[in-house]
């Protein structure tokens, strides 16, 4: 029994160690993902609200160019989760919202102050179209955001 008494102390220290490792882990994950989402939300909701007092002001120019501004940040967000991210590249739903909203950047020219910026956006066209011919599968209208019975459905 003397023998054996180390060997079992060491594997239940292993177990313990794994045991309070999963546990900090799985709290360190769940805060993460709390502080991401609340942090991004909270961005959202602040821009919404600058932009709702922008159009109750009559402001549209600035309200315009803000959600212009989040269009931007968003597509450049989806661009960079579909160039990195290794799920499947067949996955529609990146590709279509970046359709989407190429279509709508072609049909609503828009240049910032910062070419960078621009050239990144341009960039993040040009990935949508090059993911758009190789999807297994081409996007309905409705899929890029149009529906048969206008030009441009609402979002």
């Amino acid at each position: 029994m003397k023998k054996f008494t180390p060997i079992i102390v060491g594997m239940l220290g292993i177990i313990i160690g794994c045991a309070i490792g999963a546990w900090w882990v799985l709290r360190m994950h769940t805060y993460l993902e709390w502080h991401w989402w609340s942090s991004s939300n909270s961005t959202q909701a602040s821009l919404a609200v600058a932009t709702l007092r922008n159009i109750r002001s009559g402001d549209s120019n600035k309200a315009i160019e803000r959600m212009e501004f989040q269009l931007d940040r968003a597509v450049l967000g989806l661009a960079d989760s579909y160039r990195e991210c290794p799920l499947p590249k067949d996955l529609a739903i990146p590709v279509s919202v970046l359709v989407r909203a190429r279509d709508y950047r072609a049909e609503n020219p828009r240049k910032t102050e910062n070419s960078s910026i621009d050239g990144a956006v341009a960039r993040a066209f040009d990935l949508a179209s090059e993911a758009q011919t190789n999807l297994p599968i081409q996007l309905s209208p409705t899929e890029r955001g149009y529906d048969s019975t206008s030009k441009q459905s609402e979002p």
